[in-house]
């Protein structure tokens, strides 16, 4: 009996890059990745992910909601977006307000972002999404929602 490969032989992962973004994250003294991280480190391993930007500024975060939005398929459900809080110091976002969900406008994005900002730092996205530390946020689109 033969043992099968750890990795599907289509698959190259791109250890490069999740070497980086681990190294990274020790260095900064985190034992934990940042969601953006994670997203790139499972990227990296072909594994997809929803679409999530970093912005600084809830201004920047309605500006990426409209690309999202604008670039939704007509033949997709509608798009919504969500809000999520980012900080080194909170690992579990909603047990400090800090997911806003269902958010179908840059204004509602824009809206969710500056509440959020202020408990510490947001993030948008779809319902799976994320940022960078300091104050800023990030925006993602879900255009696959299966819940009609």
């Amino acid at each position: 009996m033969r043992t099968p490969p750890s990795l599907p032989q289509e698959i190259t992962p791109d250890r490069a890059t999740v070497r980086r973004l681990l190294t990274a994250a020790l260095d900064a003294g985190r034992a934990m990745l940042s969601e953006p991280e994670a997203k790139a480190a499972l990227a990296a391993y072909g594994i997809p992910t929803v679409p999530t930007e970093v912005a600084a500024t809830p201004e920047a975060a309605a500006e990426i909601a409209e690309k999202m939005l604008r670039g939704a398929s007509a033949d997709a459900l509608p798009p919504t977006l969500v809000v999520k809080i980012l900080s080194p110091d909170i690992s579990h976002k909603s047990d400090v307000g800090g997911v806003r969900l269902d958010l179908a406008s840059a204004a509602a994005v824009h809206e969710a972002a500056a509440r959020t900002g202020q408990l510490h730092v947001a993030s948008i996205g779809p319902h799976e999404t994320g940022t960078s530390p300091g104050p800023s946020g990030s925006v993602g689109g879900d255009n696959c929602r299966k819940d009609a």
